[in-house]
């Protein structure tokens, strides 16, 4: 009974210790072709995509610099529009002015025909 024993329990010990060989053998490392192949692909992938993550970057940085040049330009042009603003304000302030001069010296030079008129009448000539 007892080489029964011994047989049942290496036909069960021996695949358990096979299998426990294999996985100390293989553990933390790739060596089969398609964990290698994926492996190697992961390890393109990751150098591939931190490539144009730095390409982004760069790219980032300069849209972040126009932006700067940008945004300083503007506020140079809202200076100079604000100046323009104030100067047109001063003209159309002096059209309406001369506007009102054209009117009160036009209506004079009427009154004044009028006389004239009147004069050359009472003249006779």
């Amino acid at each position: 009974m007892t080489v029964t024993y011994l047989a049942v329990g290496a036909a069960l010990l021996a695949p358990l210790l096979s299998y426990l060989g294999v996985v100390r053998k293989l553990s933390g490392k790739v060596k089969t072709t398609d964990a290698s192949q994926l492996w190697q692909a992961a390890k393109e992938m990751r150098e591939e995509l931190a490539a144009r993550n730095e390409a982004l970057n760069r790219k980032v940085d300069q849209c972040n610099q126009r932006i700067d040049r940008l945004e300083t330009n503007a506020d140079r042009l809202d200076e100079i529009n604000d100046e323009l603003r104030s100067k047109n304000k001063a003209l159309e302030d002096l059209v309406r002015a001369h506007e009102a001069t054209i009117t009160h010296l036009t209506a004079e030079n009427e009154a004044l025909t009028r006389r004239v008129a009147e004069l050359e009448a009472a003249n006779g000539t």
